[in-house]
């Protein structure tokens, strides 16, 4: 159930993170062997699956779950960031943001 008192919470904070999102995956466009920038990703992706469970946002929570796993495959080099992995990151962070 959706906790519509927290709601207007969660957009501010997923929007930061989201803005936060976008400029590491533009920097990891440019650059995707950079952990830093991969790790910087992955916990914005973390705080939005987190806060969205929270309030009670299913599909927020499922999708971003999903990134999580995706990212973590980068981050254990068991897949490697090529351009067509990026867009799907990339696409997956517009939906994110419909969503929110």
């Amino acid at each position: 159930m959706i906790d519509h008192a927290l709601l207007q919470d969660f957009v501010t904070e997923a929007g930061e993170h989201l803005e936060e999102l976008e400029s590491g995956l533009l920097q990891l466009e440019s650059d995707p062997e950079n952990v830093d920038v991969l790790n910087d990703i992955f916990r914005s992706v973390h705080s939005i699956k987190g806060a969205a469970q929270f309030v009670g946002l299913e599909n927020i929570s499922t999708l971003t779950h999903r990134l999580e796993t995706l990212l973590d495959l980068a981050r254990n080099k068991q897949i490697s960031l090529s351009q067509s992995v990026v867009d799907i990151l990339m696409s997956s962070k517009d939906h994110l943001a419909k969503l929110t």
